[in-house]
């Protein structure tokens, strides 16, 4: 796992974004630096395989969430 992808879980789990509240695609995109933004897609696609976060469809877009059930895991990985 890399540092973005790191950062995007810490930042989805500050922000209590876990089982039913989703972050749109986009704005999660605002939490990495800008000038690595370059593989936000391929962090979100393995995080995605990994299972840290689920991807849901709503009429504005790609969303993201955590499962619950995953998040004392990522909690333990980033040692929070």
């Amino acid at each position: 796992m890399n540092a973005n992808q790191k950062q995007i879980l810490k930042k989805m789990i500050d922000k209590d974004i876990i089982g039913a509240r989703h972050i749109l695609h986009e704005n999660l995109k605002h939490y990495i630096e800008k000038h690595k933004q370059g593989n936000f897609n391929n962090d979100t696609k393995e995080l995605l395989k990994q299972g840290y976060i689920t991807r849901h469809t709503t009429k504005h877009g790609r969303s993201y969430t955590i499962p619950p059930r995953k998040v004392a895991e990522i909690k333990k990985l980033l040692s929070l």
